[in-house]
């Protein structure tokens, strides 16, 4: 047995997809702690994601770590940031002295930050650390994460190692009478609120034609009633799985979410965040674009009818389907932890 701590914060994209390596550590009878942010949106994902039952005897322990974080523009927050920043380091080398963990895995997030400066810089960390980074570029911080890294794991290259949240069982509305195509929208953290109002703006025309499930992130629901309409401030992901297998279209962000997606050989229009670091969500969607797998639609350069009439030729693109239905894109969680166990 192993003593593993799972580090990750600050979006969805950061926490979700350890929860497949979590379940896969506990099953081998390993002792796993989740460090994350302290937040709201954090605490919410973890309350649903990965809380553990009455009756479930599998060691696994939960850590909140509150922090600050260096941004990338000019902003009064970073010099009050930095002070708190300070303050996390101490309260991570305090937490990584309680938990004694033989194994260190990184997934992003600024969280990242302060356990890394505590476990190399001010600690005298013996074991192992490893790496995970979802997108296509690689950012500042997993860069300095990966010097000290024994392996860096990514979801592109070659070999890639995708990480994701987990399979589930896929019940699509093939049995179902559905008298509309159904369509899935998410924004993810960041980037929901443009998404929101952009659905609100084209609810007329959308609805006439298409069921929707918008996921709109806390406390930002729309105001709209329509027998065609669903949404939710935040979905559990066993749920939003299965939404997206239930869905004929996912429109998203550019985010870790692609591959759950890809995953599920579902087709997708993709909108990357333009304010996303290193632009990295765009290069996420058009790897996978130059693949015939995704449809991207750029957040500055379109218009109402043109998102419209993309919708429609996606939904009917059987090019982009038989290239999704090739594309065998799999969670490759068992040989992580194969790796990380060894």
């Amino acid at each position: 047995m192993k003593k593993i701590l799972l580090v990750g914060g600050g979006s969805g994209g950061h926490i979700l997809p350890l929860k497949s390596l979590c379940d896969e550590l506990l099953k081998q009878n390993n002792e796993v702690h989740l460090l994350v942010s302290e937040s709201l949106l954090d605490r919410q994902i973890v309350e649903e994601n990965f809380k553990k039952s009455p009756t479930q005897k599998n060691k696994i322990y939960f850590h909140y770590l509150k922090t600050g974080k260096f941004r990338r523009y000019f902003s009064f927050k970073n010099i009050t940031d930095f002070f708190k920043i300070i303050k996390a380091v101490f309260l991570a080398r305090k937490m990584l002295k309680k938990i004694k963990p033989e194994v260190i895995f990184f997934k992003g997030g600024f969280v990242c930050f302060p356990i890394l400066i505590a476990t190399k810089y001010l600690g005298r960390f013996k074991g192992k650390i490893y790496l995970h980074n979802s997108d296509f570029i690689i950012s500042r911080l997993s860069t300095l994460i990966s010097k000290h890294a024994e392996k860096v794991f990514s979801n592109f290259g070659n070999p890639s190692f995708p990480l994701f949240f987990s399979e589930t069982r896929r019940n699509d509305h093939s049995e179902k009478k559905i008298n509309f195509p159904q369509i899935l929208i998410f924004g993810g953290s960041q980037g929901a609120q443009f998404i929101n109002e952009l659905i609100f703006k084209l609810n007329v025309p959308l609805l006439k034609k298409y069921k929707i499930t918008l996921v709109t992130g806390i406390d930002k629901k729309i105001t709209l009633i329509h027998p065609n309409f669903e949404q939710f401030q935040l979905l559990p992901n066993t749920k939003l799985l299965q939404k997206i297998y239930e869905s004929d279209l996912v429109i998203t962000r550019g985010g870790a979410s692609i591959f759950q997606v890809l995953e599920a050989q579902k087709p997708s229009i993709i909108i990357p965040l333009p304010s996303a670091a290193q632009n990295h969500q765009m290069k996420n969607a058009q790897y996978f674009e130059t693949k015939n797998l995704v449809k991207i639609l750029e957040q500055n350069k379109f218009t109402k009818k043109h998102l419209l009439s993309l919708i429609e030729t996606t939904i009917q693109d059987l090019k982009l389907k038989k290239s999704l239905a090739k594309s065998n894109i799999q969670n490759k969680t068992k040989e992580i932890a194969k790796r990380i166990l060894k």
